[in-house]
């Protein structure tokens, strides 16, 4: 089950989330996933928006990309590695698991017994309470113990049982303390009265509460620590690993880029290949193409030999594995180096991409299509302009070109205007 939350509709075939207090008056539609299709949208960085477009006859109906998603074959994006689980992880994890539920048991234990040497000592506070609020804490974690043991298991049902007995701990702490009380009053030792709400003595009502919560004192240790720890941890070292176009490190000495990079991809058989060309051609020589190389790593090594001027930018027409492939390199890379501005060019539907593989001679086929535009959508934070595709008369082509142009010139850290 998915839960479906609506967008709002801003025009132009344009939607956005809703602001935070209007999401109070919105609830989510629950719906099995394989009842739904999957919309034919392209997420629009600049507007922060998901442009959806509609069925050609029926502008209130979006178009679909398939009749329902990929629930059997899908293995996640194509930048994702599917990775086999290390059980040497898995053990070594379920080692440190069962460490640490020994150690708190002990811990406990210790704390109790320190408990306990304090008010021998000071002869103030009821030994007996604390030490049934103490047994009660030890037992408390047992009982959960139930319940983590089996998560994500066949027994998770009967360790949800047991682990409900965590609750009754301390009531039956209490009532065992108000039958020792009775004993003793039958036996004529004490001036307790037996009465509603006054079984139980001050002192022996805090022994066994204090004693209960000792089990939260190493608990409380531990996140201590922890914090502690991870403030030394960042002073050695600030590393972001998101993935953003050029891997982000805090270092005592930034690297600034020496190279400028116009990254331009997007989806098959769209207009992208011909709008670079014309970008290069009419830029009087601001804008290159690096040499032809085979690997990734050899375009990275040509882009920063024959960047010897701040004023010219390298453009490279790229198809989707080729971007990841750059991408890759770039990560693994120690220095940021190269600066990329990012542009995605795509069509409008899938029924514009359907007509084009009609009428062109093209080795693309709509899996892989589909597959890039699902790219496009997921990493959509790698690219700075998207460029959404249309009719392909001259004014159209001319508007498309205006905003590659824009992005072009957005390369340049000063005001200068490449095609002047």
């Amino acid at each position: 089950m998915i839960e479906i939350m609506e967008l709002k509709n801003v025009g132009d075939g344009y939607y956005v989330e809703y602001g935070m207090y209007e999401q109070k008056t919105k609830s989510g539609i629950l719906r099995n996933l394989k009842d739904i299709s999957p919309i034919d949208a392209t997420f629009v960085p600049e507007e922060y928006s998901y442009k959806v477009n509609m069925i050609d006859d029926d502008e209130k109906s979006p178009a679909i990309l398939a009749e329902q998603y990929e629930i059997d074959t899908y293995e996640g994006p194509e930048q994702v590695k599917k990775k086999e689980i290390d059980m040497k992880i898995v053990e070594d994890d379920m080692e440190s698991y069962n460490e640490l539920k020994v150690a708190l048991v002990t811990q406990t234990s210790f704390v109790a017994a320190l408990g306990l040497g304090f008010i021998a000592i000071t002869n103030k506070g009821d030994p007996i309470a604390f030490s049934l609020g103490s047994v009660a804490g030890i037992l408390y974690l047992l009982f959960l113990y139930a319940k983590t043991d089996t998560m994500g298991t066949e027994d998770e049902g009967t360790g949800d049982n047991i682990s409900i007995f965590r609750f009754f701990v301390p009531p039956i702490a209490f009532a065992v303390i108000t039958f020792y009380n009775g004993i003793k009053m039958r036996n004529g030792e004490g001036a307790l009265q037996l009465q509603l709400f006054s079984t139980v003595t001050p002192d022996q009502f805090i022994g066994i509460i204090l004693g209960f919560f000792t089990y939260r004192i190493p608990l409380f240790a531990r996140q201590v620590a922890e914090v502690f720890k991870d403030l030394e941890d960042d002073d050695v070292e600030i590393t972001t690993t998101t993935p953003p176009r050029i891997k982000k490190t805090t270092s005592k000495k930034p690297t600034t880029p020496t190279a400028t990079v116009l990254l331009v991809s997007g989806p098959e058989i769209t207009d992208r290949t011909p709008l670079v060309d014309r970008l290069i051609k009419e830029s009087k020589g601001k804008f290159i193409k690096p040499d032809t190389t085979t690997t990734s790593e050899q375009l990275r090594d040509t882009i920063l030999t024959q960047s010897s001027d701040t004023t010219t930018i390298f453009v490279i027409d790229a198809n989707v594995d080729a971007v990841q492939q750059l991408l890759d390199t770039e990560q693994e890379d120690e220095d940021d180096t190269i600066k990329y501005v990012g542009v995605w060019i795509t069509l409008d539907t899938i029924q514009t991409f359907e007509t084009r593989l009609q009428t062109q001679k093209s080795t693309a086929n709509m899996k892989d299509i589909i597959s890039d535009i699902n790219y496009g959508i997921v990493q959509a934070d790698l690219f700075d302009y998207t460029i959404v595709c249309t009719a392909t008369t001259e004014t159209t082509k001319n508007s498309y070109y205006d905003q590659l142009k824009t992005a072009a010139d957005s390369c340049y850290n000063q005001n200068i205007n490449a095609f002047q």
